[in-house]
């Protein structure tokens, strides 16, 4: 056989194992009523705005142009641990990326655990972790509920989940699709759609909220399950998690429907490059922006510090937060980023 003969054999056998690891590794799909944001196999984001394409992801990977990660030595923090938290304050500490643990009124939350080496195939390969969380995971107080808001594996990290659910046997609240996946591990998942609400206890309820983001773990689940983030609405004030997402009109939304907030966690990394980051995970000159949409009182930056997703810097995030607040002549105490391990405890 000639050279050319093996190079294609060897190309076409790569092409063929890519299809078929992409194949057994994409998630089961969410079947369903056509909705206005489901359209009977795929969900789509209000304004039609899509996340890139297959030619603009090689496009990315080919002309990434990555600032090295220097992350301090004395970056390494680990929160004090209280069981519960009861009465009239709330506890809220940030974990790492998109892991923070909400703590009030006796109850214990806990929202896309990650506590993998890398976010990605089997919590080994794909980016690296560069800071250990916050709480190990051995130390986590008792946890009631777990929210997962889509299945990519820097937020679905299965093997964390399935130790949180051994030790914790918690109740899982996930956007619609994803207790497919789940279901094979714990008989407490229950999956609910865009301004969906579930009771969590007395005077709390939690309700799902939009975002602007895309799903998928395979090859051939593109869409096909939904993503979101929470409001926790109490007779107090409310608190919002935003999840993964790109800047929309819909903040605004949130914020006439459910606001004022009283406390607010938005994400603010891997934002660079805008041309491939925009759709998909707002910046932290638009995190300031749904900061004032959802009229929120204290916020606190996650999906930042942990994992290198994108092309900023470390501290480039928090940099820019903090010339974005200065430019809207905003206190940098209203809106705070930081380290993993770090905790907010407040009165309502």
């Amino acid at each position: 056989m000639s050279l050319l003969t093996w190079l294609l054999a060897a190309i076409l056998i790569i092409v063929l194992l890519t299809a078929i690891i992409g194949w057994l590794l994409a998630a089961p799909k969410y079947q369903g009523p056509i909705t206005a944001h489901f359209d009977g196999s795929r969900f789509v984001n209000y304004g039609g705005i899509n996340a890139n394409q297959v030619d603009k992801i090689f496009k990315f990977l080919l002309t990434r142009r990555p600032t090295k990660w220097k992350v301090p030595k004395d970056a390494v923090k680990n929160a004090e641990v209280i069981e519960r938290i009861d009465g009239d304050q709330f506890r809220i500490t940030y974990i790492n990326h998109a892991t923070i643990l909400f703590q009030f009124k006796g109850i214990n939350l806990i929202t896309d655990p990650v506590y993998a080496r890398a976010a990605g195939l089997f919590g080994l390969i794909g980016p690296l972790r560069k800071l250990p969380p916050g709480i190990p995971m051995e130390q986590l107080p008792p946890i009631d509920f777990v929210f997962i808001s889509h299945n990519h594996y820097d937020h679905l990290d299965l093997g964390s989940l399935k130790k949180i659910i051994q030790t914790h046997n918690p109740k899982i609240i996930t956007t619609l699709g994803n207790d497919l996946l789940l279901k094979k591990w714990s008989k407490k998942v229950q999956a609910i759609d865009w301004w969906d609400s579930i009771r969590l206890t007395d005077g709390i309820e939690l309700i799902c909220t939009p975002g602007q983001h895309f799903s998928s773990r395979g090859l051939t689940d593109r869409d096909a399950n939904l993503w979101g983030g929470f409001v926790l609405k109490t007779a107090q004030g409310n608190i919002y998690w935003a999840g993964d997402s790109g800047y929309g009109d819909f903040f605004k939304t949130i914020g006439e429907r459910l606001g004022p907030m009283r406390f607010s966690c938005i994400p603010i990394g891997a934002y660079k490059p805008r041309w491939f980051m925009g759709p998909i995970h707002i910046s932290p000159d638009e995190a300031v922006q749904v900061h004032q949409d959802v009229r929120s009182k204290q916020s606190m930056a996650f999906h930042w510090g942990t994992f290198n997703l994108a092309d900023e810097g470390w501290d480039e995030p928090v940099l820019d937060l903090q010339s974005a607040l200065n430019a809207q002549n905003l206190p940098l105490t209203d809106f705070q980023a930081v380290l993993n391990g770090t905790f907010f405890q407040e009165r309502w």
